[in-house]
């Protein structure tokens, strides 16, 4: 009369486990999509970030080349630009020296 059966309690535990799997389970695709996205606005960050940096300092060389007409002068000679030197472009934007 008093006798209690724990098949059913087992099986109660049994539900449990499965659900709280089921549940960690979707956590990790919700982290692991987190991560992706996070990582992919760095990237995109880092490069735009390396992008404005490299155009400072051209900007900046340009502006203390630009300053000087002997400075000009030399940066011309010692690139090998001589005014006698045509440039031509092939429309991508890039200037070719011929």
């Amino acid at each position: 009369m008093w006798e209690r059966s724990y098949d059913d309690v087992s099986m109660d535990w049994n539900a449990v486990s499965a659900i709280a799997n089921v549940l960690v389970a979707f956590a990790v695709t919700i982290t692991v999509v987190y991560l992706a996205i996070q990582i992919r606005e760095n990237t995109r960050a880092t490069r735009s970030q390396t992008y404005q940096l490299a155009t400072a300092a051209l900007a900046e060389m340009a502006g203390i080349i630009g300053a000087d007409k002997e400075l000009a002068r030399i940066f011309r000679i010692g690139g090998g630009v001589d005014e006698r030197d045509r440039a031509w472009s092939d429309g991508s934007g890039r200037v070719w020296f011929v």
